[in-house]
């Protein structure tokens, strides 16, 4: 799923970058925790988007289980996100993505090369600047303005799909 989302100076930008590691942002997360490991319905799924300085897609791709119907895989995480969009999601996921992100900062920071390539970054977008502004823009996100840029951003009518299936003489020599 392709969702139409922001580019790099936008306000909610930092915000979705959170929602995309608490969603798909590795093992712990919450897509990958629930329909991977619990319930086995994905073989691989991932979520988020890229650092582009134009509006972009938040992005969740997911390989269905092998024993798993595609269209089976799909309605199970289109109901997921209905419930995250519905439910919220919890304060304390939040903060361990804050964590982790900290965690990230300190160490690219220790790498001068890492640090020359952001300078470079942000002074392409007209605002080297930001460069020491980063971390506490990620810091200031509030559970609130999670679950409204899930509620805005991760609605179907804002989202194109794309699917790749396996053609039928595939499927029968696996």
């Amino acid at each position: 799923f392709g969702y139409r989302s922001v580019g790099r100076l936008h306000p909610d930008f930092h915000t979705l970058s959170v929602l995309g590691f608490l969603l798909g942002g590795g093992k712990s997360s919450l897509l990958r925790k629930k329909l991977m490991r619990e319930q086995e319905i994905f073989h691989s799924l991932s979520a988020g988007m890229s650092n582009s300085f134009d509006p972009d897609l938040f992005q969740i791709i997911g390989v269905p289980a092998e024993d798993i119907e595609h269209e089976k895989a799909r309605q199970i995480l289109l109901q997921t996100l209905d419930r995250i969009r519905a439910d919220g999601l919890p304060e304390q996921e939040m903060q361990k993505v804050i964590n982790r992100l900290e965690i990230i900062n300190y160490y690219s920071d220790i790498s001068l090369d890492n640090r020359a390539e952001e300078l470079c970054f942000f002074a392409a977008l007209g605002k080297p600047e930001m460069i020491n502004e980063e971390y506490d823009r990620y810091k200031a996100i509030q559970i609130d303005d999670l679950n409204r840029c899930a509620k805005q951003y991760l609605d179907l009518s804002h989202c194109s799909e794309l699917t790749y299936l396996p053609a039928e003489e595939d499927k029968l020599s696996v």
